[in-house]
């Protein structure tokens, strides 16, 4: 027989009963409970900045055209920054680089308080989207 037949056939006896347990058994406690909060957290970012980015924006005294580029901007970050590291993701401490990121996110967002020249608004705008809904979509995968 085939050794990786054998393998699974094993996998699929250790699995029988309620699927969700799983994820609790042999010490993945802590580490289900981390993911599970880093999933919604991150979801709860995304979905925040994309729906009040540009209510915030326009609060701040930008205009509602820009205010709708930053979104733009934002998620073409999200889109092109999540991609370029997503291999990297693959071979080194994905915990590490994913809590980086995260990381990485909130320092950007909390620079856009400080009103930074348009330049750097858009280059801020696009690391955030790339180092938070990034995040997630290389979470998800």
């Amino acid at each position: 027989m085939n050794d990786n037949y054998v393998l699974q056939e094993q996998l699929k006896s250790e699995m029988k009963g309620f699927p969700v347990k799983q994820f609790f058994k042999k010490g993945r406690t802590l580490s289900t409970l981390m993911s599970w909060i880093a999933f919604f957290m991150c979801l709860f970012v995304m979905y925040g900045l994309s729906t009040w980015l540009p209510k915030i924006m326009g609060g701040a005294g930008y205009e509602l055209g820009s205010s709708l580029t930053f979104l733009v901007v934002l998620n073409l970050g999200a889109v092109f920054l999540s991609n370029s590291w997503r291999e990297a993701c693959r071979q080194i401490w994905f915990q590490g680089i994913l809590v980086t990121f995260l990381v990485i996110g909130f320092i950007t967002l909390t620079m856009l308080s400080f009103k930074p020249s348009m330049i750097m608004l858009y280059i801020l705008i696009a690391i955030a989207g790339g180092r938070t809904t990034g995040t997630q979509i290389v979470t998800n995968a």
